[in-house]
């Protein structure tokens, strides 16, 4: 577990997303393939996804940008938040 660098190097400064720092980066090494380092990797994955995403919205009302605008631009949507097309569609449409 000595191998694996804890800080993500490769920061973009000044950037709109939050900054990722403490990310685990996985290893080669045998002990990072237990189902329980797996799963945390995992999940700490899904939430920096999930905290782009929130953070990709709010900018967005802040900026005056219409909500319908926002979701007929999906494909944009899902570059800057980092998913497929497929994830994401689930906002709000309502609203």
């Amino acid at each position: 577990m000595s191998n694996i660098p804890l800080i993500n190097q490769n920061r973009i400064s000044g950037s709109s997303l939050p900054r990722r720092t403490n990310k685990v980066i996985a290893s080669k090494s045998t002990n990072d393939k237990t189902p329980a380092i797996k799963r945390r990797l995992e999940r700490r994955q899904n939430l920096d996804r999930r905290q782009k995403k929130i953070k990709v919205l709010f900018d967005r009302r802040l900026r005056g940008i219409h909500r319908r605008k926002l979701l007929s631009n999906k494909q944009e949507t899902a570059d800057t938040i980092g998913l497929s097309e497929t994830k994401g569609k689930h906002i709000n449409t309502t609203a």
